[in-house]
């Protein structure tokens, strides 16, 4: 039995359709999370610790969609009490890491957000498209530093830390001051620190991640696709 031109090529075509939908790419998701201790650190803000974050090592290679620091109304001491938590001010920031610095341009930076009214209140971010690449090492953080003009007082909060190490970075922080531009050229004696050095290595810390990955039915697709187009041709030079 004869099978017509046309009947071939309707029946590649449509086996290029099922492929394509079968081919269709798969949505991968990694969340870093470190859990809480409950053990905060005090003094974070204006105008001792303004700069404070955490570094990670990216599982993969894709997005990095959201990330989170907890923060607490408390002050400097356990028995603050500080209602001027909630004035202090503060950007979210993601930049590449050095190992001892940030390296810029950021690739991320919030609106300015407002300090914590209670104890253990999450702070989100949400990063739009942010690509990050697997196994390169970056910073997230949060400072006041550019805003001091704005801020009444010298407000504080305690940043909460976490006994678990599942980001591959450590706590860091930075005594910047008002000045932004120590965060890619830190001095001797304003350098970034990392926790280890104060027995406190890790913050509570979460992020999220996402990457697209093709189906192996991607690569059928494209021979079959290619394969119809062919024929496509040499039908129509045959009927020319």
């Amino acid at each position: 039995m004869r099978i017509s031109f046309n009947t071939l090529r309707r029946a590649i075509v449509g086996a290029a359709a099922v492929t394509s939908v079968l081919a269709a790419p798969t949505l991968t998701a990694q969340t870093i999370e470190q859990a809480g201790n409950g053990i905060p650190l005090y003094g974070v803000g204006v105008p001792s610790i303004a700069t404070f974050g955490q570094t990670f090592v990216s599982p993969l290679d894709g997005l990095l969609n959201s990330f989170s620091f907890w923060l607490s109304n408390e002050g400097n001491a356990p028995d603050a009490n500080t209602v001027d938590a909630q004035d202090l001010k503060f950007r979210a920031y993601v930049m590449a890491w050095d190992g001892g610095k940030a390296v810029g341009p950021a690739l991320y930076t919030s609106d300015i957000v407002f300090g914590p009214t209670q104890v253990a209140q999450e702070f989100a971010f949400s990063p739009a498209s942010l690509n990050v690449t697997a196994g390169t090492t970056y910073v997230a953080f949060l400072s006041a530093a550019g805003l001091f003009g704005d801020i009444v007082g010298f407000p504080s909060s305690a940043l909460l830390l976490s006994d678990e190490d599942g980001s591959g970075g450590s706590l860091v922080f930075l005594d910047s001051g008002d000045d932004t531009s120590l965060f890619t050229n830190p001095t001797a004696d304003q350098a970034w620190m990392t926790g280890t050095e104060f027995g406190a290595p890790q913050a509570q810390f979460k992020a999220a991640f996402s990457t697209t990955v093709p189906e192996p039915g991607a690569a059928v697709l494209l021979v079959t696709g290619f394969g119809a187009l062919g024929l496509v041709r040499i039908g129509r030079r045959r009927t020319a």
